[in-house]
């Protein structure tokens, strides 16, 4: 799949290598955002879905790499944070990890 340019507006994504070049979207004109080889773009007309990845790239976030400790684990082992798939559980998600966005769209 690779890295990929996405519009929030049309919901569409295209795979592009090259996150220094600021693409247009073919649809609207908008600039498009770049997102991680992580972003899986929800359906076209899952609004829902779309809403959900809007207020996550809003707060921060591009679908990058996010670790959290396991707790318990002695050695300090870390997971690999899933991304949430609803707003409710994306709002818990931006205040819980808020520290940890790097991206700014």
């Amino acid at each position: 799949m690779g890295y990929k340019n996405v519009c929030l507006n049309c919901h569409v994504a295209f795979n592009n290598a090259n996150k220094s070049v600021k693409i247009k979207c073919p649809e609207c004109g908008e600039n498009m955002i770049w997102m991680t080889h992580r972003f899986r773009p929800p359906r076209k007309l899952d609004d829902a879905a779309w809403a959900t990845v809007k207020y996550l790239v809003e707060h921060g976030f591009n679908y990058g790499h996010i670790y959290e400790v396991i707790p318990d684990n002695p050695n300090g082992a870390t997971r690999l944070v899933i991304y949430p798939t609803n707003l409710r559980d994306a709002k818990d998600f931006v205040e819980k990890y808020k520290d940890k966005a790097r991206f700014s769209p």
